[in-house]
């Protein structure tokens, strides 16, 4: 809810800021980065959400090694999508490109460099998706939540605050990805907090 709600939030100032550098050629440019964004990111939303469930069986059932399991089969599939999404988001994010802008290469020229740029944040933000569902799927909405807020909206308007004025236009394509390893860093802590405090060791 919090990550959908912030997206119409950080959306307007995208706009804002990006207008003021490359005008509607800019807004356009990244409202294609955006759409391909949220396509993109259904994988990670794809992977939290079908664990959801067995996550919180097992938790509620204090099964500790499915959990493990669970937690373990988890990482992997975040790791590998994480470097599936970022290579094709790299190499191949022209191509996707180009499906939504015709023959304009003023946009399609701004939206391929911003979306490279962009496309780091893949490389951070399915461990804070699935760090957010796991919390929910084990009933402690209020990490969600925070971990949810921080990665959406609190961290994306810091850096649109202050990177574009330090780097111009790449601080607003880099906002997102900084915001996401901002999150990651705390997520991190979250993740260590409940696998110290369940398990008594790394999972």
């Amino acid at each position: 809810m919090l990550t959908e709600l912030s997206s119409g939030i950080v959306t307007i100032f995208f706009n804002i800021a990006i207008i003021k550098f490359a005008g509607e050629d800019g807004v356009a440019a990244m409202a294609v980065n955006i759409n391909i964004f949220y396509f993109l990111i259904s994988i990670y939303l794809g992977i939290a959400t079908g664990a959801q469930p067995v996550i919180s069986y097992a938790y509620g059932a204090q099964n500790k090694k499915r959990l493990g399991e669970i937690i373990d089969h988890c990482k992997k599939a975040i790791l590998f999508g994480s470097l599936a999404v970022f290579t094709l988001a790299r190499f191949y994010g022209a191509n996707i490109i180009s499906w939504y802008i015709g023959d304009n290469q003023q946009v399609i020229d701004l939206a391929v460099h911003g979306f490279r740029m962009f496309s780091y944040c893949f490389i951070f933000l399915g461990f804070n998706i699935f760090i957010a569902g796991f919390y929910t799927a084990i009933g402690n909405g209020l990490i969600a939540g925070i971990i949810s807020l921080l990665r959406s909206l609190i961290f994306v308007l810091a850096a649109l605050f202050t990177l574009p004025s330090l780097i111009g236009i790449n601080g607003i394509w880099l906002s997102v990805p900084f915001a996401e390893l901002a999150t990651m860093a705390i997520s991190i802590v979250f993740y260590l907090m409940f696998v110290n405090s369940y398990f008594k060791k790394l999972v």
